[in-house]
């Protein structure tokens, strides 16, 4: 009798201690999985969901007069008139693609590569610091959808620039790859990751001289034939967007053009990269 009065006694002090500790557990994970409220840069601020806070955010070194074709920084027009946007300047053309256009159809870039971008970017590559890759993704998403005008997302595939099989196991990761995975969940668009490969080993494009560069890239890149045409009579593919960190001279975006339109002409070819650095 006393063991039953003291087991009805202490079965609602039991839940009420089990319950407690359920209580705590679902807080020490939920301190987990918070999402990171301080500014990834200047740590001050509500950081959001984007990592970084209001101000940082629009610190960001934007293109602010890119040319239509490269996204490239149109200098002059950027100096005559310095409060000028793509959306006042549609029509602007640089030097560069008005004396040699480029294979590739159309460029867009979401910052200039100047400073804290450059360093982010430096930090991605080299010391796989992935964590930057949201931020940035998200910071430059509007310009990927101006880019994008027009096209139906069931007819695009977005395809990372490759490293060769040498670096790729060096490095561990592509960070093409993981800027493609990152602009493409948000938007529903598919990555396509071997439809574009790389048949050689090449020097680093940043130890060369802008002249060098083309005859560094020159036959670097092969497709996947078969699964391209595949694509484009079963899926209705109509454009590819090449995705790099850096764009420079244009000279991998523009060999990689050439390889998947060697194999279909009529193929759009668009690239988008995070930063664009600037050559004048």
């Amino acid at each position: 009798m006393f063991q039953q009065k003291l087991s009805t006694f202490l079965r609602p002090q039991v839940y009420r201690v089990a319950k407690w500790l359920d209580e705590c557990v679902g807080q020490f994970e939920a301190g987990f999985n918070r999402p990171l409220r301080r500014c990834l840069l200047c740590g001050s601020g509500e950081a959001g969901d984007q990592a970084l806070c209001t101000g940082c955010f629009d610190d960001l070194p934007r293109v602010r007069s890119p040319c239509s074709i490269c996204g490239g920084n149109v200098g002059s027009a950027r100096l005559l008139h310095p409060d000028l946007t793509s959306a006042v300047s549609p029509a602007l053309i640089c030097g560069q693609c008005i004396r040699v256009p480029p294979v590739y159809d159309k460029a867009r870039c979401g910052l200039e590569y100047e400073f804290p971008a450059d360093e982010l970017i430096r930090s991605i590559k080299y010391r796989a610091a992935l964590h930057w890759i949201p931020p940035l993704t998200c910071s430059v998403s509007s310009e990927l959808d101006i880019l994008l005008d027009g096209c139906q997302s069931e007819q695009v595939r977005l395809i990372p620039v490759p490293l060769h099989r040498s670096k790729a196991c060096h490095r561990g990761f592509n960070q093409a790859a993981a800027i493609a995975r990152a602009l493409a969940v948000p938007k529903r668009l598919r990555v396509e990751h071997r439809l574009l490969l790389r048949a050689r080993a090449t020097r680093p494009q940043a130890a060369l001289a802008p002249e060098s560069r083309r005859e560094n890239m020159r036959e670097a890149f092969i497709v996947d034939a078969q699964r391209l045409r595949e694509l484009r009579s079963i899926k209705a593919l109509t454009t590819l967007v090449l995705i790099d960190d850096v764009m420079t001279t244009g000279a991998t975006a523009d060999e990689c053009a050439r390889a998947l339109k060697a194999v279909e002409p009529s193929l759009t070819v668009l690239v988008f990269a995070l930063a664009r650095k600037s050559q004048c």
